[in-house]
């Protein structure tokens, strides 16, 4: 006995077709939306750092021609292998370092003389993005956001399966509507 056409996915073509056009839209606005609304979701306890959150600070001694400012993990601050550290208040608004396959830039979002709040995003591999605040001596880590929540060896993974469930589910409501939308027209 041969199955019937469509037997298996009981949808008209051009009810597929809406459908993955939704599903693709919907995934990749998805994936945006989960990094972008992360920030607020995801406050630090100073004691749940990820080993991926980064601070930026001033050189002490820039070599000529140099960048004057320069990136470091919060695993390595904290580590014995501290960078030879300028200052970590920044003398500048904001600015930009290369990295291995993408950049490190950072903005001065507020400044109050004593502290300033600063965020430090990547974009390479992954996007993440730290916010913290600098006093004269030391870095309150405040937020970090990214598509993993976590550190780049999951990076994606909430935020993907989040936007995958989403687009899904959206996809297929749009071909069920479409479907019956095909359907009422022809009767």
């Amino acid at each position: 006995m041969a199955a019937e056409s469509g037997r298996f996915f009981p949808f008209p073509a051009r009810a597929r077709i809406a459908g993955w056009i939704v599903f693709v839209v919907v995934l990749y606005f998805g994936d945006w939306l989960t990094y972008a609304v992360s920030l607020a979701l995801f406050r630090l306890d100073p004691t749940t750092v990820p080993d991926s959150f980064f601070i930026a600070y001033e050189l002490r001694a820039p070599e000529p021609g140099g960048f004057k400012y320069f990136y470091t993990t919060w695993q390595r601050y904290r580590s014995a292998e501290r960078p030879a550290i300028g200052a970590l208040r920044l003398a500048e608004p904001s600015g930009r370092m290369p990295i291995k396959g993408g950049w490190v830039t950072f903005q001065v979002l507020e400044d109050d003389g004593e502290r300033q709040l600063v965020e430090v995003s990547y974009d390479g591999f992954y996007r993440s993005a730290s916010r913290y605040e600098a006093h004269a001596d030391r870095v309150v880590p405040v937020a970090y956001r990214s598509r993993g929540w976590g550190d780049p060896a999951s990076t994606h993974a909430i935020g993907w399966f989040g936007s995958l469930l989403l687009a899904g589910a959206a996809g297929w409501l749009t071909m069920l509507v479409a479907t019956r939308l095909i359907r009422l027209r022809a009767t």
